[in-house]
């Protein structure tokens, strides 16, 4: 049978070849990770751009979430209730932030924003913020899902951590993506309506990952979330390390968050001890800063404390 595509989807009663064999979620989950797996420690130096286009995206164009009935939204800021952006706002934010994984399931992010520095930690099954409030437990959002592909390079941690976003092991497909095979994870190609996750037939290594839009959390409340996606391109292969040259982020269609990595360093040197929990709480506390006006002075004091202390942690474990 002629397979016929227009754009992105398939037209009805067209079959993709091959169809009949396609290999479970499960299994689909293990060849991507045999794929990422190589470099026992990588470092990652990116620059991130937030709101980087003030236009919105033709679905054509976009690299595809927006599902039946669905319009781009060409005033939408990066992520509901981040604090890296003002509602409204539209100039474009952009920082570095140096990535530092030992694999199968550490990781630590530094980034200085607007001159503020934010530590943000993955140890195992703990996960922890340092800001200028000291430390605290973080749940990673959405926007933060792409970077679990990239660290749980080992299949019953990443079919885990994949399950906890919601997807769907039972349900696997064959689809086509900018004219290359895809199997999506979660969902029956070409539907929308499930959270899923496609990666290279050829590869196996992960292309974009999907978040239909929602009407109630997992509880039944009402609650509307837009549809998100993230899409992973230029993939190339650093020593035995395979790492994405960029990193996408689209809400209703328009890209609102842009990854540029500038170095991939595997096998890097660093101290175990950056990821060392006990140790940063011992450091920072696990105090709160209430930024009142009326304590202004103070928390800027805090603040350059905090710096400080940061600074020298550094300089002690420097590479």
């Amino acid at each position: 049978m002629l397979v016929v595509w227009i754009g992105s989807w398939l037209l009805p009663g067209a079959v993709l070849p091959g169809l009949a064999h396609v290999p479970e979620g499960p299994h689909l989950i293990a060849l991507m990770a045999d794929a990422l797996a190589g470099a026992k420690r990588l470092r990652v130096i990116q620059q991130v751009v937030d709101n980087p286009v003030q236009l919105g995206l033709l679905p054509g164009q976009m690299g595809g979430g927006l599902g039946p009935g669905e319009q781009a939204d060409a005033g939408a800021v990066f992520e509901p209730g981040s604090e890296e952006r003002a509602p409204g706002a539209t100039r474009p934010l952009q920082w570095k932030e140096t990535l530092s994984f030992i694999f199968p399931d550490r990781l630590r992010r530094d980034a200085w924003i607007t001159g503020v520095n934010r530590v943000e930690i993955v140890n195992r099954d703990k996960q922890v913020r340092i800001t200028s409030g000291g430390i605290q437990p973080w749940k990673p959002e959405r926007s933060d899902a792409y970077l679990e592909p990239l660290l749980y390079r080992r299949r019953f941690l990443l079919q885990r951590k994949l399950a906890e976003r919601g997807v769907d092991f039972n349900l696997s497909s064959l689809g086509r993506w900018e004219h290359r095979l895809v199997y999506v994870i979660g969902a029956r190609f070409p539907e929308f309506s499930r959270i899923q996750l496609w990666i290279d037939k050829q590869n196996f290594l992960p292309l974009r990952w999907i978040f239909p839009p929602l009407s109630q959390d997992l509880s039944g409340r009402g609650q509307s979330v837009p549809g998100y996606e993230i899409t992973y391109s230029g993939w190339r292969k650093e020593g035995r390390c395979w790492y994405p040259g960029k990193i996408e982020f689209y809400r209703k269609g328009r890209l609102v968050r842009r990854i540029e990595v500038l170095e991939v360093l595997p096998e890097a040197d660093f101290a175990e001890a950056l990821f060392d929990l006990d140790y940063l709480e011992s450091i920072y506390g696990r105090r709160v800063v209430e930024k009142k006006e009326e304590d202004q002075n103070k928390a800027e004091s805090d603040l350059d404390e905090v710096h400080q202390a940061i600074d020298a942690f550094h300089k002690k474990f420097k590479d």
